[in-house]
């Protein structure tokens, strides 16, 4: 029997992971971190780079003096002396080739370095708001994952990318779940969050309710004497995803004293 799992006030974990980012971090934010790999400073990257040459020319320094000789050895002493330096010149060999598979670029270094230092701050955080109770992490329709309790398990592995949580099984009865996070709750822990760029603007989505209070004030700007459930109607048209309950929480909060008190008004 398949399930039907509604995410109708929810945000999916890479959607809560783009929206602390941009809040964070601004305009700094590129939407992309959370596909990014782990990388070394750029700082470590020249400390190995220059750590290998100076092992290189170490051994190129032992090795000259052996060439020297062979220039000018007998048949007997060649043997001799290329037994010498055939490890010489294979560990050379081997850390040249360590070499060029290290980045040269460090302008494109830090720019990676970088975008991965966001894309931990944006998971640590979230990591840390889990384990401390701040947000709670939704597994599939209603299981609240006990993130510090699973994260001990082997096969525990959690894909921001997919918005998912792969084990474990015993917990939430599959192999593999969607996880989620209360829009509304996940909204107000961010706005919370000191931005890390000083000129980061918040950027924060407004909420299906937000947005359908804006549009049910502009309605009864237009149209003071309609009915509620023709108001419900075009609300309902422009949000589809809007519950009912959430509508008479949005009617109680916005609609005029005089329309809900009882008597005749217009049906459109």
């Amino acid at each position: 029997m398949s399930r039907v799992v509604r995410f109708d006030n929810r945000l999916m974990l890479l959607q809560a992971y783009d929206i602390l980012g941009a809040h964070l971090f601004g305009d700094n934010w590129s939407g992309k971190e959370p596909w990014t790999r782990e990388h070394a400073s750029p700082e470590e990257t020249k400390q190995k780079r220059q750590a290998i040459v100076d092992e290189i020319l170490e051994k190129k320094a032992r090795l000259q003096p052996l060439l020297d000789k062979f220039q000018y050895a007998d048949r007997e002493d060649q043997n001799e002396l290329s037994a010498q330096m055939s490890p010489l010149q294979k560990e050379i060999g081997e850390k040249e080739n360590e070499l060029h598979r290290l980045p040269n670029s460090y302008d494109t270094l830090h720019v990676a370095y970088e975008a991965y230092q966001r894309r931990e701050k944006v998971h640590n955080l979230i990591w840390d708001a889990a384990a401390d109770g701040a947000i709670q992490l939704i597994v599939g329709q209603f299981v609240v994952m006990d993130i510090v309790q699973w994260s001990r398990e082997p096969d525990f592995e959690l894909l921001p990318i997919m918005s998912q949580v792969n084990g474990p099984q015993k917990y939430h009865g599959s192999k593999r779940d969607p996880v989620s996070v209360d829009r509304e709750k996940f909204l107000h822990w961010v706005s919370q969050q000191p931005p890390i760029t000083p000129s980061a603007a918040t950027r924060i989505e407004p909420t299906l309710e937000a947005k359908a209070s804006a549009f049910l004030n502009q309605l009864i700007a237009e149209h003071p004497t309609l009915r509620k459930d023709v108001f419900w109607e075009k609300v309902k048209a422009r949000f589809p995803n809007l519950s009912g309950n959430a509508f008479k929480v949005i009617w109680r909060k916005n609609a005029p004293e005089s329309m809900k008190r009882g008597g005749r008004r217009h049906g459109s």
